[in-house]
């Protein structure tokens, strides 16, 4: 949950540094800021929400879910949790990218999906399309129109 002030790291505290004015000195280059507006756009742009939770791996310190075509990965610890996620829908060679770092990615490779948490952080990761998904995809929506052409002429006759 954030609250008003979260985005400027303000700390709160007893009345009255518990009302700090948030326009007098608005930063949109901090990190908290720029973390939650990644964050409140991936929101909006990728509709996440509309799909099911599926947990993927849980233990006593690490949690990985995805929801649609995104993996959630989280931890509750400070130090490095890294994990091989076997229980996916995502095919062999998919490359998923971490929405806050885009040099952040990791590839399905003999059907695991490696993910690394540094520190206590949470990791947010989308499919990337690379040149070798987009030929299959190519292919696929080639044969689909192909497919409907087929259909459509048929019921023509």
């Amino acid at each position: 949950m954030v609250y008003y002030g979260d985005e400027q790291a303000f700390s709160g505290g007893q009345d009255p540094a518990n009302r700090e004015p948030l326009w007098t000195d608005m930063n949109p280059d901090s990190d908290i800021y720029k973390y939650l507006r990644t964050i409140n756009n991936f929101r909006k742009e990728s509709g996440f929400y509309n799909y099911d939770q599926i947990e993927r791996l849980s233990d006593d310190s690490f949690y990985a879910f995805t929801r649609g075509e995104y993996l959630f990965a989280f931890t509750n610890s400070l130090d490095t949790q890294s994990r091989a996620i076997t229980s996916h829908s995502y095919p062999e060679g998919t490359l998923l990218c971490n929405i806050f770092d885009n040099d952040d990615c990791t590839k399905v490779q003999n059907e695991e999906l490696p993910v690394v948490l540094n520190n206590g952080e949470v990791k947010i990761f989308a499919p990337r399309m690379t040149a070798e998904n987009q030929e299959v995809n190519s292919k696929k929506e080639s044969a689909l129109r192909g497919i409907k052409y087929a259909m459509t002429t048929a019921s023509m006759a």
